[in-house]
């Protein structure tokens, strides 16, 4: 049986790794109009996540779990691990980068762009309530403001915003707000010049044809100083570590503007190629 826990199930019949027929389902959710929408359940249980589980965990009464689940576990994460650095090898550089520099209870705030699609699979939140996403809403603009939100809820805690260059765009005008308030995030703004995920998209489609994805962009570290903000313009991602560490000493909001080439989401990978990442 498999246990669905607050997901939507949407892209379940579409993807080569869709629940089969044959399995059991068991399915989680706050909305009770979500519970067997996009997929048949089994049991449906319309609950807060949160409340759901623990109320399964006290009916199990105290099991644990044996020696040999834990190391299948543990051999599954390795695994998937080296498949997806296998197949993403710069985004889990930069990734890691950013793990390495950020607290352990630092929130990340991962933006529709190809770094925050590798993210939901390569970054591990190691706090409770220390990732927050759109998900696959794709909504552009998102990581920045959201970011503010969490740094004032969150005063203490380093608040680190990843974009691309496009979502940045919708948003960026924001960054007055940062400064006049003293919103001290970190955004990362990733520029390939490119809206890059619909780019690849038309070109799958339309025979590599394209129209309306290449930008136009400014400087988004002289932008940053323009409004009051410190500004950081990296040569390679390679530098990310250090222009972070800077970053974080810091007392005022500060913009990472980082180039990159476009690079493929996790979504548009062969399904025979990502297939295995979920074997």
């Amino acid at each position: 049986a498999i246990l669905v826990v607050g997901s939507r199930l949407h892209l379940a019949p579409k993807v080569p790794w869709a629940i089969q027929p044959h399995q059991k389902l068991i399915q989680i959710d706050a909305d009770p109009e979500e519970v067997g929408r996009n997929y048949p359940t089994t049991v449906g249980i319309n609950s807060d996540g949160r409340l759901g589980v623990e109320a399964l965990l006290a009916e199990l009464g105290g099991k644990t779990t044996s020696e040999w689940t834990d190391s299948e576990m543990s051999s599954i994460r390795q695994e998937s691990s080296q498949r997806i650095r296998e197949m993403a090898p710069m985004q889990v550089e930069i990734i890691e980068t950013l793990r390495r520099e950020m607290d352990d209870d630092a929130i990340m705030v991962a933006g529709t762009t190809d770094i925050g699609y590798w993210s939901h699979l390569a970054f591990p939140s190691l706090k409770p309530r220390s990732y927050l996403t759109s998900s696959y809403f794709a909504t552009l603009g998102y990581a920045f403001p959201t970011a503010l939100g969490a740094k004032v809820g969150n005063p203490n805690r380093q608040v680190v915003a990843t974009s691309g260059d496009g979502g940045f765009g919708y948003c960026s005008s924001e960054l007055a707000t940062a400064v006049q308030e003293g919103i001290n995030v970190v955004t990362v703004v990733f520029n390939n010049e490119l809206l890059g995920a619909s780019h690849i998209e038309q070109q799958n489609r339309l025979g590599g044809r394209v129209i309306g994805t290449r930008l136009h962009n400014p400087d988004f570290a002289q932008l940053a100083e323009v409004y009051g903000a410190m500004g950081v313009k990296l040569g390679s991602h390679q530098e990310l570590g250090d222009a972070l560490r800077t970053a974080f000493r810091a007392e005022r909001p500060v913009v990472i503007e980082v180039p990159i080439p476009n690079l493929t989401p996790p979504f548009q990978i062969p399904p025979p190629t990502v297939e295995g990442i979920s074997a």
